[in-house]
C-alpha cells in the first residue's frame, strides 16, 4: 500500500553521509549571504546558475558523452528552502542535476537492458529498481569518469523548487499543470519523451509527472528510500512538490512498477 507523506525527511534526521554531500538543516550550513534569500524568481534562478558557473569555472550546462548516448546536465547553485513542516534545509554545494529524466536509450546503453513497461527510447526508463538505479551510476561514474549518484532527497527538492515556496515550480495555478507535467489528465495512461513539457527555472524537465524518481537517503542498508516527482497517473488535485512516497525494491510491483524510474546528478569537479 502506498504511504504519502508531506515534506521531506532526510533519514529524519540529518546524517553524515549527507552532510557530506552539502545538505545542512536548521544552520546556514556554509551558504553564502548572496545565495541566501529564498524564495527566489526565475530570473534569479538563471543569475545564480550564471554566477556559480562563472565563479567556478564550469559550463552552466555540460553534456557528458556515454557512447553514442549523452546525458545533459544543468548546474544548481548552493542555496536553501524550507520544508513543508516550516524547516529550513541548506544545500550547502552547488551541483549538476540530469536535465532530463534518465531515458530508456540511457539506460540500456548502461545497463545492457531495458526493463520498462511504456517501450520508447526516449521515454523515461521506468520499472526501475533502487539498486539497479545505483548500479547505473556506478557504471555511469566509471565510464564517464565522474561522480555520478540519485539525488537526496533535499537535493531533488531543492532543484525542484528552483527558487519556488508554492505548490508547484510554476506556482500556485492548478490550470498551468498540463503546460509543465504530465498527469492522468493529459498522459493518456502513459509515460511520454523526456523534455516536451515547460521546464522548471532551473531548466529542468519533468521534475513532476512521468514517472517518481529514486533518492538515495539511507544508501543500500535501508529497508526502503524516497521516491518523488509524482507520475503519469496522478491527478490534477494533487500534485505538489512536496508530495512524495517511501517504497522498497520489493514494492516495485503491479501497478506501480511502470511508475518507478531514476534521474542522475553529479558532483562538480
Amino acid at each position: 500500500m502506498l504511504v504519502a507523506f508531506w515534506g521531506i525527511s532526510l533519514l529524519w534526521a540529518l546524517s553524515a553521509e549527507s552532510t557530506a554531500n552539502g545538505i545542512a538543516i536548521g544552520t546556514n550550513g556554509g551558504v553564502s549571504q548572496a545565495s541566501a534569500a529564498w524564495p527566489f524568481d526565475a530570473k534569479e534562478a538563471v543569475k545564480r546558475q550564471d554566477e556559480v558557473a562563472k565563479a567556478l569555472g564550469v559550463k552552466k550546462e555540460t553534456e557528458i558523452d556515454l557512447g553514442r548516448v549523452a546525458m545533459k546536465f544543468v548546474l544548481i547553485p548552493a542555496g536553501k528552502f524550507k520544508e513543508s513542516s516550516g524547516k529550513e534545509v541548506n544545500i550547502t554545494k552547488p551541483f549538476y542535476m540530469g536535465e532530463c529524466l534518465v531515458t530508456q536509450a540511457e539506460f540500456e546503453k548502461i545497463m545492457g537492458k531495458n526493463p520498462s513497461k511504456h517501450v520508447g527510447t526516449n521515454n523515461p526508463a521506468d520499472n526501475v529498481k533502487w539498486a539497479d538505479a545505483n548500479e547505473f551510476c556506478k557504471k555511469s561514474s566509471e565510464k564517464s569518469k565522474k561522480h555520478m549518484a540519485i539525488p537526496f532527497e533535499a537535493q531533488w527538492e531543492y532543484a525542484c523548487r528552483a527558487g519556488t515556496a508554492t505548490r508547484c515550480y510554476w506556482g500556485d495555478d492548478m490550470q498551468l499543470l498540463t503546460d509543465y507535467c504530465w498527469c492522468a489528465t493529459n498522459s493518456g495512461d502513459t509515460t511520454h519523451p523526456v523534455g516536451q513539457k515547460k521546464p522548471n527555472a532551473f531548466g529542468l524537465y519533468d521534475m513532476m509527472g512521468q514517472v517518481y524518481v529514486w533518492c538515495s537517503d539511507g544508501g543500500a542498508a535501508a529497508g526502503s528510500h524516497p521516491l518523488r516527482g509524482l507520475t503519469y497517473g496522478v491527478k490534477a488535485a494533487l500534485f505538489d512538490t512536496s508530495l512524495g512516497i517511501r517504497q522498497s525494491d520489493a514494492q516495485i510491483t503491479g501497478r506501480l512498477a511502470d511508475r518507478v524510474g531514476m534521474r542522475v546528478m553529479m558532483e562538480i569537479d
